[in-house]
């Protein structure tokens, strides 16, 4: 899908230069204008290629407009389905009355449910790092396994459930949410 993506962002451009050369290519309609085709009474390609070249411009314009909305579409169906959290952080917004400043009303995220797999570089660097007891460091890892690849930590199938409530109130503790920049993943 990716690869699609990118042929039709670069048939998009080509499209966009298309329709400037064949602008600047019309006869300027005041007569008055000297254009790229200068200041003849003849067009370049002949006296009825007018006609056509509004009409080709006006097709490559339909067709930039249609390229447009379908990547735009596109777009935003991938960053909607790119985010790999989906449904695990929820926000607890704090009351405030109608007089104060929404901006400056704190948020608290907080993580519903431990996340299935947590890359190795923000286990070790931001949880692990942050947990001072021993203890909860222990925990934490009763409940989450490094893969084969040491690339993520997943979580245990058949981790007990007070576990993962002391694991996920560990993470809440230390303000891990696992927020995600949704993006586009190419393979």
């Amino acid at each position: 899908m990716a690869v699609l993506l990118s042929v039709l962002v670069g048939v998009m451009i080509f499209i966009s230069l298309l329709i400037m050369l064949f602008i600047l290519l019309q006869e300027d309609k005041s007569g008055g204008g000297i254009g790229i085709v200068g200041g003849s009474s003849q067009s370049f390609f002949g006296s009825s290629s007018a006609s056509l070249l509004a009409k080709i411009t006006t097709v490559l314009f339909a067709l930039f407009v249609v390229l447009s909305l379908f990547l735009g579409w596109t777009s935003s169906k991938s960053t909607q389905d790119a985010s790999i959290t989906a449904g695990l952080v929820t926000q607890k917004e704090f009351e405030f009355d109608d007089t104060e400043d929404v901006a400056k009303t704190p948020v608290v995220k907080v993580l519903t449910e431990l996340p299935a797999k947590i890359l190795v570089e923000d286990f070790d660097g931001f949880i692990i790092a942050k947990i001072a007891d021993e203890a909860k460091q222990a925990d934490v890892l009763k409940v989450y396994v490094k893969d084969k690849n040491s690339r993520y930590y997943d979580l245990l199938k058949n981790a007990k459930d007070e576990d993962k409530a002391k694991v996920l109130a560990i993470f809440n503790e230390v303000g891990y949410t696992q927020d995600v920049v949704p993006t586009v993943v190419t393979p």
